[in-house]
């Protein structure tokens, strides 16, 4: 089984283009819980539409610097990827505009499992998060976040330390965990704003379900699950470390 930690930098928030990418090979752990990091790939891209100025103050990568770079277009995962790794890794994986043309790949969101294992954090960032729990270790690599390469290794950091304090060894293991945790807690837009799902009135549930464009598949889940009186919030396994 092949898994890549992956991220990107983009043009902006809306219909992102990559401007540039990095992906990790990273392996399963043979003793204890930490997942080894391979040797990555990291390249600069040229996309078709204007950077946003609020994209340039995040990763500092102005339009001049991908004059000659390949197409933002033309980017591909590696043809061995089974499962890929992010913080917040839907964004990632949706700019690339080839990935029609992959086989399955299983996603593991590093930011769906920290919303419901780290419920004390005041703030789920990917650096945030790895100073949360690993303290200042990791000043120098969070200096430079906002690097998709240097984000690949935080996220790497981030993702041993999900796995020691849930007991996981395997990427099927954290892939289901992913999978459980990405059907939201809560609803976080319209009227019921900040409502647990179990608590949302099922005239409402029923109304959204009937939308012909539901753009989260995993609140449509949770709704339908809710509906059919099956919905349980993500029952994580007990930490290993106290």
């Amino acid at each position: 089984m092949t898994a890549y930690v992956f991220d990107t930098e983009c043009t902006g928030i809306d219909d992102p283009e990559i401007i540039q990418a990095a992906y990790y090979p990273i392996g399963e752990p043979r003793f204890g819980y930490d997942f080894p990091l391979g040797i990555g790939w990291s390249e600069l891209r040229k996309p078709t539409k204007r950077i946003e100025w609020g994209a340039i103050a995040t990763h500092h990568i102005f339009p001049s610097e991908l004059e000659g770079k390949p197409p933002s277009s033309e980017f591909e995962l590696p043809e061995d990827c089974e499962y890929l790794i992010g913080h917040n890794i839907d964004f990632d994986y949706n700019a690339i505009k080839s990935r029609s043309w992959y086989p399955k790949i299983k996603r593991i969101c590093t930011y769906a499992i920290s919303q419901h294992l780290f419920l004390d954090a005041d703030s789920y960032s990917l650096v945030a998060l790895v100073y949360m729990c690993l303290g200042e270790s990791m000043r120098d690599y969070a200096k430079n976040a906002h690097n998709a390469s240097t984000d690949c290794i935080i996220t790497a950091h981030l993702l041993n330390e999900i796995a020691k304090r849930l007991g996981v060894k395997t990427f099927e293991e954290l892939w289901h965990i992913s999978e459980q945790c990405r059907i939201p807690r809560i609803i976080s837009f319209g009227k019921h704003n900040g409502t647990p799902l179990e608590k949302i009135p099922s005239d409402y549930i029923n109304w959204y379900l009937r939308q012909p464009e539901q753009t989260d598949k995993y609140l449509s889940k949770g709704l339908t699950m809710v509906r059919n009186g099956s919905y349980k919030p993500p029952k994580l396994p007990t930490s290993v470390i106290s």
